[in-house]
């Protein structure tokens, strides 16, 4: 007998160092070679390079995309990781009795006391432990108190989530595509006192220089993180300071998915990882969540390179993954719809109001007009914030006494899920009967029709045409291109602006060039006039362009006139422009283009383009 034991603990020891471990085992609640038949299991089964495991631990191209070393018990490898997290999991919780762990909760909504069993592996790693027992079919062998865990659940509270689209927003070079974060809604009667899960840079764009802040984006010069806050915070901040429509994707994940993806956001919420402002983005961080939510899920092998907030919503809408959507205008707009019904005097009455010029009067609507406009400006900070607190009690005050009329309804934007993918292909055809192919990373121009976009808008990246004739020649080459065609009216005066980079024609030949343009915009729903003037930098000198652009849009049809005056050093030109862009389908679109340069060749182009 004394043999077979002898044989047995050498057995064991020998299978061990297969494993190459150096565990305490004294620290288990379990036998040492039950541990060792699960680890077994984990290699016989290749449970290591499960997909789930590989969600669990943000690991993609071989490596995870979580930098933080306190996130691991290990060095980050798959099959160690899941090794430790098995021990982890057995540890008995007499080993955290009395320990405590000091976190820095300065602006922490909720306190966590981070001290005996919530320093267990299952408490910290919940979701981890639920892949362990329905994979190596575990029990658990003591009870925990997860405390800061239960605390966590019972502040956010979930019982549905949304996935929220604020539109694009050109002041913010990590904004231009849009963004994206979830909303965590619960049983309270309005969304607006739920949780949002937000994804960013860790970085104060105001602070840092806007140039830096693009290069920086790009190459992956900072981390990005997660938060949990108030979704009226980030209301403020989108709808009313940055004057960005909303919109509010219900999401089809069920009572169990819901919990998953709050246990994987409890484990990763202290957690960073690299930013690029093309792919390791906002959206693409929340897509983590809930493919650890919904394990079936494979939204992130859906995309080819970049992952543009728009077309991550749109994707989302291909898996039936949304169920429905609720659009919240801008606090612009509401303004702008509010004043539509009403006339001048009113208009200016409201205004006056607002600024604390004129005492307010019984007029209900002109009452409403003045509120929405004192918070407006004063998330402009063109007043004080105690002027803005008085203005708008005394606002409040006669509201309640005036007779309620009926505020006219919003009208509700096309969502972006119905319009066109941000990559596009093409192929034209002129009538020298050259062929070009064309190549654009993302996203939009201001040619293309607005199904979908705001009017006026334009974000190109890497915009690439070569001619096929009897060989194979660089056209031209855009690296970025921005356009804000904004209404100008008589509560929104911020000019236009268009900015291009890009290797194209200047006079008769191609040169690298910087051209920026500014001016005012006249829009409606129907039509778009743009005056604008500004320069041109390229290598031989500086230019002054000019260019007036009138346009017609109907639904996915846009007709676009162009007239461009540009003066150079010993010589001027004139060039006129007919563009035409009409959808045949969602991601399909004919396009024309007649061009006509002052005493010299007319050219036109037909061409088909393709999104994706």
């Amino acid at each position: 007998m004394k043999k077979l034991l002898v044989f047995l603990c050498f057995c064991i020891y020998i299978k061990a160092q297969d494993f190459n471990l150096s565990y305490d085992f004294s620290k288990l609640n379990i036998s040492q070679e039950y541990f060792l038949k699960l680890l077994n299991a984990i290699d016989t089964n290749k449970l290591y390079l499960h997909k789930e495991w590989k969600n669990l631990l943000h690991y993609s191209n071989n490596q995870s995309e979580i930098t933080n070393e306190d996130f691991f018990y290990s060095n980050k490898d798959l099959k160690n990781e899941l090794y430790e997290s098995l021990f982890h999991y057995f540890i008995d919780k007499k080993y955290y009795l009395n320990k405590k762990i000091k976190l820095n909760q300065e602006n922490s909504a909720i306190l966590f006391s981070n001290d005996n069993d919530n320093l267990h592996f299952i408490c910290k790693y919940p979701l981890r432990a639920l892949f362990l027992e329905k994979y190596l079919d575990i029990k658990r062998t003591q009870e925990l108190n997860c405390s800061d865990l239960n605390n966590f659940f019972e502040y956010i509270n979930p019982k549905s989530v949304s996935i929220v689209y604020p539109a694009a927003y050109l002041n913010s070079p990590a904004s231009m595509f849009g963004h994206t974060f979830l909303l965590i809604n619960s049983n309270y009667n309005s969304r607006l006192i739920s949780y949002a899960i937000n994804w960013a840079a860790d970085v104060d764009e105001k602070s840092e220089n806007a140039i830096a802040f693009a290069y920086k984006g790009l190459f992956g010069g900072y981390v990005g993180k997660y938060s949990l806050k108030p979704y009226y915070d980030m209301l403020k901040t989108y709808k009313d300071s940055e004057n960005r429509d909303l919109y509010e994707y219900d999401l089809a994940l069920n009572e169990d998915e819901i919990r998953r993806l709050i246990l994987h956001l409890w484990e990763i919420k202290d957690t960073t990882s690299t930013y690029l402002f093309l792919n390791k983005n906002c959206s693409y961080n929340i897509l983590w969540l809930l493919e650890n939510a919904k394990p079936n899920l494979n939204l992130r092998d859906s995309f080819f390179y970049t992952i543009i907030p728009s077309n991550t919503i749109q994707k989302m809408n291909e898996k039936e993954l949304i169920t429905n959507y609720h659009y919240r205008a801008s606090k612009l707009n509401t303004i702008l719809t509010q004043a539509n019904n009403l006339s001048y005097k009113q208009i200016k009455q409201a205004k006056e109001i607002a600024l604390n010029k004129q005492e307010p009067n019984n007029d209900y609507l002109t009452l409403a007009l003045a509120n929405e406009l004192s918070s407006y400006y004063a998330s402009k900070s063109e007043i004080p914030l105690e002027e803005y607190k008085n203005t708008t009690h005394k606002i409040s005050s006669f509201l309640s006494k005036a007779n309620i009329d009926k505020l006219p309804k919003i009208p509700e934007k096309t969502s972006i899920i119905y319009s066109n993918y941000p990559s596009k292909i093409a192929i034209s055809y002129d009538k020298n009967n050259n062929i070009f192919l064309n190549l654009r990373a993302a996203i939009h121009d201001i040619y293309e029709d607005d199904f979908g976009f705001d009017k006026g808008i334009a974000v190109e990246f890497f915009n690439t045409k070569v001619k096929l004739n009897k060989r194979l020649k660089l056209d031209n080459f855009t690296l970025l291109n921005l356009a804000s065609l904004s209404d100008f009216n008589y509560i929104n005066h911020k000019p236009s602006f268009t900015i291009k980079l890009a290797y194209d024609e200047v006079l008769d030949k191609n040169y690298f060039n910087l051209e920026t343009l500014g001016g005012l915009t006249f829009s409606n729903n129907f039509y778009l006039l743009s005056i604008l003037s500004g320069f041109d930098f390229y290598k031989k000198g500086i230019n002054f362009n000019n260019k007036i652009i009138f346009q017609l849009s109907y639904k996915t049809n846009k007709l676009s006139f162009i007239y461009q005056k540009n003066f150079y050093k010993n010589n001027n030109l004139d060039i006129f422009n007919i563009k035409t862009h009409s959808k045949i389908f969602k991601n399909f679109a004919i396009f024309t283009d007649y061009k006509k340069i002052k005493h010299s060749n007319e050219s036109y182009e037909l061409g088909l383009a393709y999104y994706f």
